[in-house]
């Protein structure tokens, strides 16, 4: 009987050692990550397309406000540093502004150049008799693949308004993220369960330095950062280069019809949240010219 079990138990005490020893690495690894400042916050290696990173996150002095997600801040795909409470004043008007980067504030570095604060400024100088409250949700590059998470975050956070303004990076996203896009369903949900082991977070930080990009991240954007045309770009244009020359250009329609579905899906979701949709188009960044557009005027 003891021969027949021991194989049993070797197995279970080599299965036992292995997680003791996945345990330790484990909590070493945490308490790096805290001693070198980094915290326990996971980035999002699908940068929004599948929301599995909420866009705000409970305020960690239990103050009773939201913020933004720190995953989602100071990198190349950063919304702005946002806090407000979680709960809407009685008398609050609440608007929540999602697009791109017209939306976020692009070419001006301060926030309160932006769309929505100078909307806010507005409605607050007219609505005297509300609290009018405008948050700018605007991502650099965000299309209409990434913004129905950003809406599901900005109706359960208690938007009465929200202003989409979309359309201007609808080729840029299929393009850049093609490999993000494309990913099965069963490699997203192992990848976001392996996001929040401490230990694979710090072994892919390594590997990012090694390599220069993210083992999660097949195609990472870096690789857009080259102009066409052989010179560097600013990161701004990042997003905004290839266009003029890519095969994408060849499926138009299929773009358009997915703009139209994908609007027309984040109104009615909106509604049935009993949010007021708007659609916007932003008069922004009107004189100014992505590098790659400019071969298309010689022809």
């Amino acid at each position: 009987m003891d021969r027949q079990s021991s194989p049993a138990k070797r197995i279970a005490l080599a299965a036992l050692t292995f997680g003791l020893v996945l345990l330790g690495l484990e909590l070493c690894s945490r308490a790096l990550l805290v001693i070198r400042g980094g915290g326990l916050d996971h980035e999002d290696p699908f940068v929004g397309f599948y929301g599995l990173e909420p866009l705000f996150v409970p305020s960690p002095d239990h103050s009773g406000r939201l913020e933004t997600n720190p995953a989602k801040v100071g990198n190349s795909y950063s919304f702005h540093q946002l806090s407000f409470p979680a709960v809407p004043e009685t008398s609050e008007l609440r608007i929540f502004c999602l697009g791109g980067s017209v939306t976020y504030g692009f070419p001006f570095p301060d926030p309160a150049d932006a769309y929505p604060a100078l909307a806010e400024r507005a409605l607050a100088h007219r609505i005297r008799n509300r609290r009018v409250r405008v948050l700018n949700l605007g991502g650099n590059a965000h299309a209409s693949y990434r913004l129905p998470y950003i809406l599901c975050d900005a109706l359960e956070a208690g938007a009465d308004i929200v202003t989409i303004d979309v359309g201007h990076n609808e080729f840029l996203e299929p393009h850049f993220y093609r490999a993000i896009l494309e990913r099965h369903p069963a490699s997203v949900k192992a990848r976001e369960l392996a996001g929040h082991s401490a230990a694979f977070r710090l072994l892919n930080s390594a590997l990012v330095t090694l390599r220069g990009r993210s083992i999660s991240d097949s195609e990472n954007v870096e690789a857009a950062n080259r102009d066409l045309f052989g010179k560097p770009m600013f990161g701004e244009e990042i997003r905004t280069l290839g266009i003029a020359s890519d095969p994408l250009h060849a499926d138009i329609v299929g773009t358009i019809d997915h703009l139209e579905i994908s609007i027309l899906a984040m109104v009615r979701q909106a509604k049935a949240a009993g949010a007021i949709p708007v659609l916007v188009t932003a008069p922004s960044n009107l004189d100014w010219e992505p590098a790659a557009s400019r071969p298309l005027r010689a022809h």
